[in-house]
């Protein structure tokens, strides 16, 4: 039988987990900016005064949005990472 390896504990996930939060911090503030973007536009009425089809309009502009601001943000990732 072979003994089971126990590895030392450690804080390697530490980096881990800051990316995690980093991440849906990131995710929470595009999806406020997205609706503040639509409520500037006058596009947002309440949220109870929305019927399912227009619900469904705001979620897709909301990911158009987000998706948007990704786009931009990999790409100034993507250039600071090939200037190193």
């Amino acid at each position: 039988m072979r003994r089971k390896f126990v590895s030392p504990p450690t804080n390697e996930l530490e980096w881990l987990q800051e990316s995690y939060e980093k991440r849906k911090n990131r995710f929470l503030e595009l999806g406020i900016k997205a609706i503040d973007v639509l409520v500037k536009e006058g596009k947002l009425k309440r949220y109870m005064q929305l019927t399912k089809p227009e619900l469904v309009d705001l979620l897709i502009r909301m990911e158009q949005y987000i998706a948007h601001q990704n786009q931009i943000w990999l790409k100034y990732e993507f250039e600071k990472f090939t200037k190193k």
